[in-house]
Formats: structure tokens, sequence, C-alpha cells
């Protein structure tokens, strides 16, 4: 899967780069677990509204499990040397210390959570663009989008979450009155097909100019 492929890619450039491929795997697990975290917190947060729509009481759950998840990202500097403490046992191998300063997870956890609200944003934007308007408010906007976004990667066995993330987001947009079914379908396959470009031609481009640069030397 595509989730697995690009941490181990990571290591490989950080390594060409002259960088620990240790640590930049590392830091790389530690940033999709705050990212998605976050993104799954944000969503409940900002959705909270609207399941109470549904089920009346939904947000205090809601509230409840947003909680428990920024709980648990600020947990991470304590409970990591236990992990790799169990992971010693288990594998059998010297594994190197890891160790991460309580300050870096409360930058992450801000910086991922300025993203998510942004993406949020950019999404209401691109139902503008392509609707003409955009029904509801941003928060419903972020949730939709955060909630779909996550369920995408967390099915691994799906490419970028396709199939997963689309259906998700064609059926939450309706559900949460923000636009018809039809409208919805639409959403659904403009927002993949933004997403995949504006992810591959930075990359690319960001390729094409390391390449240069290394011919140019």
């Amino acid at each position: 899967p595509g989730k697995v492929w690009q941490i181990g890619a990571m290591g490989m450039m950080a390594q060409r780069e002259g960088i620990s491929p240790i640590a930049a795997t590392g830091s790389a697990l530690l940033n999709t677990v705050v990212n998605i975290t976050t993104g799954f917190a944000v969503a409940l947060a900002t959705g909270s509204v609207a399941l109470d729509a549904y089920h009346p009481g939904a947000s205090r759950a809601a509230l409840v499990l947003t909680v428990l998840a920024f709980g648990g990202l600020l947990a991470l500097p304590f409970a990591m040397p236990r992990v790799l403490t169990a992971a010693r046992r288990l594998s059998g191998r010297d594994l190197p210390p890891a160790s991460v300063p309580p300050r870096v997870i409360v930058y992450a956890i801000i910086g991922n959570l300025i993203t998510w609200v942004m993406y949020g944003f950019a999404f209401q934007l691109l139902v503008i663009g392509v609707l003409g308007q955009a029904a509801g408010a941003l928060p419903s906007y972020i949730a939709v989008y955060s909630a779909s976004y996550v369920l995408g990667y967390i099915v691994l066995f799906l490419p970028a979450g396709i199939g997963a993330r689309d259906g998700a987001m064609a059926a939450a947009l309706p559900a949460f009155k923000l636009m018809t079914g039809p409208q919805a379908v639409l959403i659904a396959v403009s927002s993949r097909l933004w997403t995949s470009i504006l992810e591959l031609v930075p990359g690319f481009l960001f390729l094409a100019v390391d390449t240069w640069r290394r011919r140019s030397h």
C-alpha cells in the first residue's frame, strides 16, 4: 500500500541527504499518527452539531472522543519509551533509543490543526468554484473533508483511499444538507482530481529541481 511505501521512500531519500533513515522513518510514522488523530478529532469537533441532528446527545460523545484523542497525542512523549522497550523484547533487536520532547508534539498538533482547518476552507472554496455556491457553514466542510480523508487513509489496502474516501464524501455532503446527491458525486470526483494534482505536481517539480541541482554540481 502507498501509505507503507511512502514511509520507506522517505527513509531512502533522507539517507541520500545524509539524514538518519531511522530518524526519518520514525518522524514520518510519528507525524502520520499525529496527523490522522488530529484529523479524526477535528472531524468530531466540527461535525458534532450535525451529529446531534441525527442522534441527540451525539455531540457529548464526540467531545469525549475528541478529548481522548488529544490526550493520547499529548501522552506520546511519555508512552514512546515504553513502546520501544516492548518492541525490543518482542523483536529481540537492539533498537536505538527514541524520545520526543513534549513541545515537539504540541507544535505538531498545532500545525496539523491549522492544516485541517485550511483543508476544509479550501474544500469549501472548491465547492463554490464547481457549483457556484456553498450552502452551510465552514465547520461542516471541515468535518466532511477531514472525516472522509481520514477514513480513506486508514483503509490501508486501497491506494490513496480511492473509493472509501470518495464514497464517504459523497454520502456525507447530502447528510450534512450541503448539497444534493448528484452534486455530492460531482464534488467527490472533483476533489479527488484536485488533491491528486496538488499532491503529484509539487513532488515532481521538487524532484526535477533536485535532479538538476545534483547534475549541475
